[in-house]
């Protein structure tokens, strides 16, 4: 009985501590302060980075006007179950695992060059719509979650390093019918005891990748929509 007790409080304050820590790394995510642009591509499209204290590597936003409806980008972004069809990159696997009816579960796997593959599963949030913007937040769980045999079954030959800490935010604000701002901000460690350098070239990489491949995607659909008509 007391075995039963305990471990049952040791859940819930576990379950506590990780909703403190997605709320404080979610929150240094949302905020407009200390982020330093990077880099700017002829499209319009901006690169920043923020530095937190207590975080190892930078949180990266990128942001770019695109004449799509916000309504397209949101479901391509939430439509976790379809990211392999779209994903450019043959070195990630993406998959989803559960969905609810206010979040979905996901797992993505990653061959990084000359190290161990990382992989992950997390949780994504259904849109917040709130006049005309749209939040879209994800977070990691932790390795030790009620996924557990999915991970052993999907890796039965290979010890892939788990993702340690992470989290993201898509923020979709209508514009226009057909005209939307969107950013992206993500932090995460891959975990590895990676120097800094490697952790910031990794988010980097990650996160202009998927926000181009997202907004090619809400294009793509957009322009096959139109022809329709």
């Amino acid at each position: 009985m007391y075995r039963i007790i305990s471990l049952s409080l040791l859940l819930i304050i576990s379950n506590i501590t990780l909703n403190v820590y997605a709320l404080d790394l979610m929150e240094e995510l949302k905020s407009d302060v200390g982020w330093e642009v990077s880099d700017m591509s002829d499209d319009g499209q901006i690169l920043s980075t923020r530095s937190v204290e207590g975080l190892d590597g930078k949180c990266v936003k990128i942001a770019r006007t695109v004449n799509v409806s916000s309504e397209q980008i949101s479901q391509i972004v939430y439509d976790i179950a379809n990211y392999n069809s779209f994903i450019t990159t043959d070195r990630v696997f993406a998959d989803m695992i559960y969905e609810a009816e206010d979040y979905k579960d996901g797992y993505q796997r990653y061959d990084v060059p000359f190290l161990k593959d990382r992989h992950l599963i997390y949780r994504m949030s259904k849109p917040v719509v709130s006049n005309d913007s749209t939040l879209i937040k994800w977070e990691l769980l932790p390795e030790d979650n009620q996924y557990r045999s999915y991970l052993v079954n999907l890796n039965p030959d290979s010890e892939p390093i788990y993702a340690t800490e992470g989290a993201g935010l898509w923020e979709i604000v209508k514009l226009t019918e057909n005209t939307t701002e969107v950013s992206y901000s993500l932090y995460m460690n891959p975990g590895g005891m990676l120097p800094d350098f490697l952790i910031n070239k990794a988010n980097r990489n990650g996160i202009a990748g998927l926000f181009n491949d997202v907004l090619n995607a809400a294009e793509k659909v957009s322009v096959a929509a139109g022809e329709e008509k």
